[in-house]
C-alpha cells in the first residue's frame, strides 16, 4: 500500500482470504503469506494505493 491509502477499507472486504486487516492498513503490510494475488483488492481501489511487485529472491550458499 502507498500514503495514498485513505483506509476506506474497501479492499480489505473484497479480500477473499483475509490477507488485509486493519493491522494492514495501518502499516501498509499485506499479508504475503494469505494473498493469493487475486487482484480484487487493486480493482476495487479507487485511490491507485496498492502496488504489486516481485519479491528479490534470497541467495542460498551451497559450499
Amino acid at each position: 500500500m502507498t500514503n495514498k491509502c485513505l483506509a476506506c477499507n474497501a479492499c480489505m472486504r473484497v479480500c477473499p482470504t483475509g490477507a488485509i486487516t486493519e493491522d494492514s492498513l495501518k502499516t501498509g503490510e499485506i499479508s504475503r503469506t494469505e494473498c493469493i494475488v487475486c487482484g480484487r483488492c487493486y480493482d476495487v481501489c479507487m485511490y491507485d494505493a496498492l502496488r504489486f511487485g516481485v519479491l528479490p529472491l534470497q541467495s542460498k550458499n551451497f559450499s
